[in-house]
């Protein structure tokens, strides 16, 4: 269980208390994911009859400007109409609490499920959401260094050489040098990418994309890599061969929201 802040009934009527969400019905963890802690979080006002359901996710190793970050890339997708959850805003309007001395945000929770084996119309979908993402973010003013970046990285190889063979420790070399060779190409241009866009990140009702979620991998970055972690992943349907046809959606849904420039071509 991915559960790394335990929180009890009263440690939760707390988190509550900063938001103007009505009062706790009931929670829950999630049991996925493997770096933050994430709860359901259903209240009520009194004056309405409906459950409102979100999630506050509690991170445990990014610190407070990373996750501040996240909270704002999400509130400017919103407002681009990109379907992503909503972070909400604490009563005193900050986009952050702090929860066992810990940044946590609370954000609207999305209906779906993931996608595990996408069909060309998904992968189309997801695509032109991705490329419209690109789009909103290469013209704001965010930055931000992924701490999944290629520093981190280079910075990590050394620790892991030590438990591969020697195929996979000239892999890694090599997979290295041409990320760097490719960060020190001029005139590619950047953006704020998600570098996390595996299916169990999306979540559809039947083919229609409810939410792109887990931005906590965010950062300046090329959007051709968000764009090959889609072909790679929902362009092979769990095998090391491209399905065709959702290759081809995924280029032609891409294109279609954002032109590649020609050196990215």
């Amino acid at each position: 269980m991915a559960i790394y802040t335990i929180l009890d009934e009263q440690a939760m009527r707390d988190v509550v208390a900063h938001y103007d969400i009505g009062r706790l019905v009931r929670f829950s963890g999630f049991t996925e994911g493997i770096e933050n802690s994430n709860y359901l979080v259903v209240t009520v006002r009194n004056r309405e009859k409906t459950d409102k359901e979100y999630v506050l996710t509690i991170a445990e190793a990014q610190p407070h400007k990373g996750v501040t970050f996240v909270a704002r890339l999400l509130a400017l997708l919103y407002s681009q109409g990109i379907p992503v959850p909503r972070p909400i805003l604490s009563r005193d309007g900050h986009e952050l609490i702090k929860v066992q001395d810990k940044p946590a945000v609370l954000m609207t929770k999305i209906e779906g499920t993931h996608p595990l084996q996408p069909n060309p119309q998904q992968c189309e979908t997801i695509a032109n959401a991705l490329g419209r993402m690109h789009n909103a973010t290469m013209v704001s003013a965010l930055q931000h260094t992924s701490h999944r970046s290629l520093e981190w990285a280079v910075g990590l190889a050394p620790a892991i050489q030590g438990n591969l063979d020697s195929d996979d420790t000239e892999l890694l070399k090599e997979g290295l040098l041409a990320a760097q060779r490719l960060q020190s190409t001029t005139g590619l241009p950047s953006a704020i990418i998600h570098g996390d866009l595996f299916r169990d990140n999306t979540l559809f009702l039947g083919n229609r994309l409810t939410g792109i979620i887990d931005f906590f991998s965010a950062g300046t970055g090329y959007p051709l890599f968000d764009l090959a972690v889609l072909v790679n992943d929902w362009g092979t349907n769990g095998s090391t061969r491209l399905v065709a046809g959702n290759e081809r959606a995924l280029l032609a849904g891409y294109v279609s929201a954002r032109k590649p420039t020609d050196i990215e071509k």
